[in-house]
């Protein structure tokens, strides 16, 4: 099976260190995001890689791949900067010939994909999203009553009973069909297919999963690696 990584967005949130290197190929415990990523999918037999990314990010992901066995074969899909994410995968859909999964180059996750590729199957699903049902925002939270007297007061808490994206896809190659240049997967892929009625599911797990968009979190998820040596 193989799996598309999405990993050519301008990650300006991350500026300046983003704009001289791609976002997945920033450092956590001394390896690369990208290093995690195939590691984590090697591990459920995923035997190919397809990197969807700009001509400018593929030179850098090369060199530093290049003496690197990860164990997996490495395939690159070149694609404008100004594509979106659904752009970036229509740009690769010569490689989209069987059930593939779709993971975003900034997160990391210890989620098991091979029992998230059974589901997919069990469903007869299009497309399965995973989702998260345990994760925590970093704002406090309050409801008031009609008189403006708080009922209710949480600081960071768990959003429970809402399910978050996690960024991590199975899809089938029909959802290509879906795709469009300037469209991005979560805002229009993935509920236009849901308006036509087609069979998408989630697959929802509560283990923590870690999204380096910014430079707070990016500071979160080396002290938990940290610890975590």
């Amino acid at each position: 099976m193989r799996a598309f990584i999405l990993a050519g967005g301008l990650g300006t949130r991350l500026h300046p260190p983003t704009y001289y290197i791609p976002k997945s190929l920033i450092l956590i415990s001394g390896r690369p995001i990208i290093e995690y990523i195939i590691e984590h999918l090697r591990g459920h037999s995923i035997s190919e890689v397809v990197l969807c990314t700009t001509r400018a990010y593929s030179r850098d992901f090369k060199h530093y791949l290049a003496n690197r066995d990860l164990g997996v074969r490495i395939t690159y899909s070149i694609g404008s900067r100004r594509l979106e994410t659904s752009g970036r995968l229509l740009a690769a859909k010569r490689y989209a010939d069987d059930t593939f999964i779709v993971y975003y180059g900034d997160i990391l996750t210890r989620l098991d994909l091979t029992d998230m590729i059974r589901f997919h199957r069990r469903k007869g699903a299009i497309a399965t999203i995973a989702l998260n049902a345990a994760t925590p925002i970093d704002k406090g939270l309050a409801c008031l009553d009609s008189d403006g007297r708080v009922t209710l007061f949480r600081e960071k808490p768990v959003l429970e009973g809402f399910l978050v994206n996690m960024g991590l896809y199975v899809f089938e190659p029909a959802v290509i069909d879906y795709c469009r240049p300037e469209r991005d997967i979560a805002a229009h892929t993935i509920p236009e297919m849901i308006d036509a009625g087609l069979p998408v599911f989630g697959y929802v797990v509560r283990q923590p999963f870690y999204d380096i968009g910014t430079f707070k979190s990016l500071e979160e998820v080396k002290k938990v690696f940290e610890r975590e040596r």
